[in-house]
């Protein structure tokens, strides 16, 4: 039961919270590739900032999504 309600919890926080951080999926998949694409390398393409304000956007998002679900499901249990 406390991994149905925890999975149910991340589940409606990250449809409900995707609209605030990303317009549509491809702005999401273009912030997802900046989290793999090595600092170093940003940095000499030029795109070091738009890296960086990515990788946090991405973090933050997943963060505030998937937490509420594992506190829930941690103290459930």
């Amino acid at each position: 039961m406390d991994i149905i309600v925890s999975a149910s919890i991340t589940f409606v926080l990250l449809l409900g919270l995707f609209r605030i951080f990303f317009q549509d999926l491809r702005d999401f998949i273009d912030h997802l590739k900046f989290l793999f694409i090595p600092d170093l390398l940003s940095a000499l393409r030029g795109e070091y900032d738009e890296d960086r304000v990515s990788s946090f956007k991405i973090v933050i998002y997943l963060g505030i999504s998937i937490g509420p679900g594992l506190v829930t499901y941690l103290t459930w249990r």
